[in-house]
């Protein structure tokens, strides 16, 4: 038995809860999506942009601070970075 929490089953748009998943080719329909707690990775400025934005969007919040995260590392650019020993880490 599936834990509900974790996954649900996405079906083809438009198709009814109680339709099967399945074709008569025997392609399965339906593919779970995890779902995963994240809160703990939207803190600080990220967090506060993921959130203003979440309401008015159907994307997935994940994607939002990933997209956030890329877009902020590439508009920084390579100059900047922190060392840890005698190695330097850029952002991108």
């Amino acid at each position: 038995m599936e834990d509900s929490r974790i996954t649900r089953t996405i079906r083809e748009p438009g198709a009814r809860p109680d339709a099967p998943t399945s074709k008569p080719n025997g392609h399965d329909k339906s593919r779970q999506w995890p779902l995963l707690n994240t809160e703990h990775a939207h803190i600080g400025l990220p967090g506060k942009i993921v959130a203003a934005i979440k309401p008015n969007t159907e994307a997935d919040p994940v994607a939002i601070l990933f997209n956030f995260l890329v877009a902020f590392g590439s508009a920084v650019g390579r100059h900047p970075y922190f060392q840890v020993e005698a190695d330097r880490h850029y952002p991108t």
